[in-house]
């Protein structure tokens, strides 16, 4: 419960940190994160209820960043599904071979940096290789069950 609570705490700072004025000039809080802040993973699964959420391990936010780097660029990620059950996990803070990505959404088949400038890139991910790694960093935070499910949905 006291780490569950740190994570949400962190997230509200994280979330609210960027509303007033900044150096930046924004009041968007993801636009302001900086490289040196850890990488906060939250699995868009549910409506009404909070989502489950972590901090990236340093070794897989390596990994991750990796396997961004392998992908090529497309013109337009597909539209986010808008069905019940897993839509996309986003990432806070990735350094990438593209630049300093203040957000990754990753969904099946691709991914959408949204940089620190605020420029998107869309990457196509046919084998959603950027999923494949955070799931395997999710074991030790979600339920196995709903693993199983995301899982099923990129074979």
């Amino acid at each position: 419960m006291t780490r569950r609570l740190s994570i949400v705490t962190f997230l509200a700072v994280l979330t609210f940190a960027g509303c007033g004025t900044s150096g930046i000039g924004t009041s968007d809080p993801v636009a302001s994160a900086g490289p040196s802040q850890g990488s906060v993973v939250v699995l868009d699964v549910f409506s009404g209820r909070p989502n489950p959420t972590w901090v990236l391990d340093p070794a897989v936010q390596l990994q991750l960043a990796a396997s961004l780097a392998d992908l090529p660029i497309t013109e337009s990620a597909p539209s986010p599904l808008s069905t019940l059950g897993f839509r996309s996990a986003t990432v806070t803070n990735v350094s990438t071979a593209h630049g300093h990505a203040a957000l990754v959404e990753v969904r099946v088949g691709s991914a959408v940096l949204t940089l620190a400038d605020g420029q998107t890139i869309a990457l196509y991910d046919a084998q959603s290789q950027a999923l494949r790694v955070l799931l395997q960093d999710a074991a030790g935070h979600v339920d196995r069950a709903m693993l199983d499910e995301i899982r099923e949905q990129i074979k």
